[in-house]
């Protein structure tokens, strides 16, 4: 079960939502403070999830997949649009993008020859696509920990194990092999420089971490548990981790790592859905969550929320999203 909606944070108030609708088209909604607008239309003939990153308050830029399998662009300065821009490829995943700071985007995406491509942009132009190796089954997880630094991750073709490659600002290293045997993409975190933890599920749909302290990774650990989804995973304060998935019933578990320790699953409300749960957490708000999904019953955007304290109920955000999109 994939993730069917973007959602990106900017800052203590702002709030973007992004999915496709019915028609291929691509629909965008936000929210200042706690009120959100309607759906609009930004684009039609698309095909795959929208990758969504920001590198400021007022700037945000998007990548999709049309339905040729080519990437497009479009950014969204001072809240007005530019017009789409066509950046090229052929790819067989969806696009990831992310930002070390102002002026920089890289992004990735898995080729026909099921290597990882890259490209990236300086604050002037963009480098065209280049292959960085590899033998992919599936998409691409790249995070940031700073200035000059990526590390990206994907599972193997052959024999479905976690590979990393990273690049310090001036050399990309070979791939390296994690290990696992799992089935869903890798996602990826880091809330320090030096750390980041990965998350996916096993071959026995079991819930799989693995964590880097600047020194070694850690080989993978079973958390207990049994997902049926692509993973979320949030980090939305200093030492403290939230992952959210689907259970066998459809319905949204979370659960928490924080002073050390994991909490237990907790089932978020009654409602089932028929995507993975996307979540965010806004800058400057620590330990607060929003937890977005699409719900079986009637297709809609569902909206959740966590002060710190207490859990909202879903609330829907309408929309309609009938476009099943690739599993990664």
């Amino acid at each position: 079960m994939a993730h069917q909606i973007s959602a990106l944070a900017r800052g203590e108030e702002r709030l973007d939502l992004f999915i496709l609708g019915h028609d291929n088209g691509c629909y965008h909604k936000y929210r200042n403070s706690e009120k959100w607008t309607d759906w609009k239309p930004i684009g039609k003939g698309f095909s795959s999830i929208i990758s969504a990153v920001t590198w400021g308050k007022d700037r945000l830029d998007i990548f999709c997949l049309d339905t040729s399998n080519t990437c497009y662009h479009r950014t969204l300065q001072n809240d007005k649009w530019d017009k789409w821009e066509n950046l090229g490829g052929n790819f067989t995943s969806s696009v990831k993008a992310v930002s070390w700071g102002e002026n920089r985007l890289d992004i990735f995406a898995r080729g026909h020859d099921n290597t990882c491509h890259h490209q990236y942009y300086d604050g002037k132009r963009w480098s065209g696509w280049k292959s960085i190796g590899g033998s992919l089954n599936g998409g691409v997880e790249a995070v940031s920990w700073g200035k000059e630094r990526l590390d990206v991750f994907a599972l193997w073709a052959e024999d479905n194990t976690c590979r990393r490659k990273r690049f310090d600002g001036n050399n990309w290293s070979d791939w390296e092999n994690l290990g696992g045997r799992l089935v869903s993409p890798i996602r990826a975190v880091s809330w320090a420089e030096d750390r980041i933890d990965l998350f996916s599920r096993g071959q026995d749909n079991g819930f799989y971490h693995q964590g880097y302290d600047g020194n070694k990774w850690s080989g993978w650990q079973s958390l207990g548990g049994q997902v049926y989804s692509h993973i979320e995973v949030i980090s939305c304060a200093p030492n403290r981790l939230d992952v959210i998935a689907i259970n066998r019933d459809r319905r949204c578990i979370n659960r928490s790592f924080e002073n050390g320790k994991w909490s237990d699953w907790k089932v978020q409300g009654d409602l089932t859905f028929f995507s993975a749960i996307t979540g965010v957490s806004c800058r400057g708000r620590e330990g607060q969550l929003d937890l977005f999904g699409v719900a079986t019953h009637n297709n809609s955007v569902q909206h959740r929320s966590y002060d710190g304290n207490n859990w909202k109920d879903w609330k829907s955000l309408e929309g309609l999203v009938t476009c099943q999109l690739r599993d990664y």
